[in-house]
């Protein structure tokens, strides 16, 4: 039986935010890379799209055994644990009242794996594992220029959508040097410069604070 080895890894810079998905794919017939990103989505759906395009890439039928080794533990127990086909039974309902996230995808996902033999193995990330270190490094860079939509999130997130596309109207003048960077855990969004000094804006306020500026700078030209 032909075995075809796959790893997977997804990414987002700002969770939400740019994300990446990366694959590495070793079979008979070779070794391959693959990834991809979108401008604004999650890391969950970036850990799903990359084994949704992993196995996308492979072919159907029961002639070959596919191991997808990911160190998401939400990917490998909600199909391993069968969690996601429950959902899918349920219509996306997690319980009475919750509702199952990223249905669009997971849904792909089950229909994908139901062609094909597929089993899914966890690792630990960042341990020195090649292949899994290599698809961390593919989905950041995938995020770092991602431009694609993932109109499936953008339409649940209309203003994470206006706040990203007013966040891209100052990204230019960033490379002035100007950096930015985002605090994990209070979520302060830093913009410095090493003469002209810092501002910190928490995260939920950037739309408010980039309206200000774009109103204040109109009604500059606008006084001028």
């Amino acid at each position: 039986m032909r075995e075809i080895v796959i790893h997977t890894d997804g990414s987002c810079l700002s969770n939400p935010g740019r994300g990446g998905w990366a694959v590495v794919i070793e079979d008979s017939d070779g070794r391959r890379e693959l990834s991809g990103g979108a401008r604004l989505t999650t890391n969950n759906r970036m850990e799903i799209r990359a084994a949704l395009e992993a196995l996308r890439a492979t072919p159907e039928g029961a002639d070959a055994l596919v191991t997808i080794t990911t160190d998401s533990q939400l990917l490998v127990n909600s199909v391993e644990k069968g969690w996601a086909a429950k959902w899918r039974a349920n219509r996306w309902m997690r319980n009475k009242t919750d509702k199952a996230e990223n249905p669009d995808l997971w849904g792909e996902l089950l229909a994908e794996i139901e062609r094909r033999r597929v089993r899914f193995v966890w690792t630990k990330a960042h341990v020195g594992t090649l292949e899994n270190e290599r698809c961390d490094v593919l989905a950041k860079a995938a995020a770092e220029n991602a431009t694609e939509r993932d109109e499936y999130y953008e339409r649940l997130r209309p203003a994470a959508v206006e706040q990203t596309q007013m966040f891209s109207q100052v990204r230019e003048p960033m490379r002035t040097g100007y950096s930015v960077s985002v605090h994990p855990a209070s979520r302060i969004i830093s913009i410095s410069h090493p003469e002209r000094g810092s501002i910190t804006v928490p995260e939920r306020e950037l739309v408010a604070f980039l309206e200000t500026v774009r109103s204040t700078i109109a009604t500059s030209h606008g006084s001028s």
